[in-house]
């Protein structure tokens, strides 16, 4: 049994994703820094406070990309991006 329009619907809404991600993010190295703690993101990325949602990691021309649900983004994202957890040195 195939479902062309749930397949097109997804497509639609990666597409989509994909547009409203063009050139918003921060860079890796933001989060890569020593000293740098969750007071010191928040502040670099004018936020008042960890938020629960989604993350992704891409290359420049969106080949690669990876995808995380999280509950505390910013601590998860740092947590990633310097492989303390042995899930991150997996994708890293």
């Amino acid at each position: 049994m195939s479902f062309p329009y749930a397949k097109q619907s997804v497509l639609s809404e990666i597409k989509l994703l994909k547009h409203k991600m063009k050139n918003r993010g921060y860079p890796v190295k933001v989060f890569f820094r020593k000293g740098n703690g969750i007071k010191t993101l928040l502040n670099e990325t004018g936020r008042f406070y960890d938020f629960k949602g989604l993350f992704v990691f891409s290359t420049n021309d969106h080949s690669h990309s990876f995808v995380k649900e999280s509950d505390t983004v910013l601590q998860d994202i740092q947590k990633t991006v310097r492989g303390d957890r042995a899930q991150d040195r997996e994708f890293l």
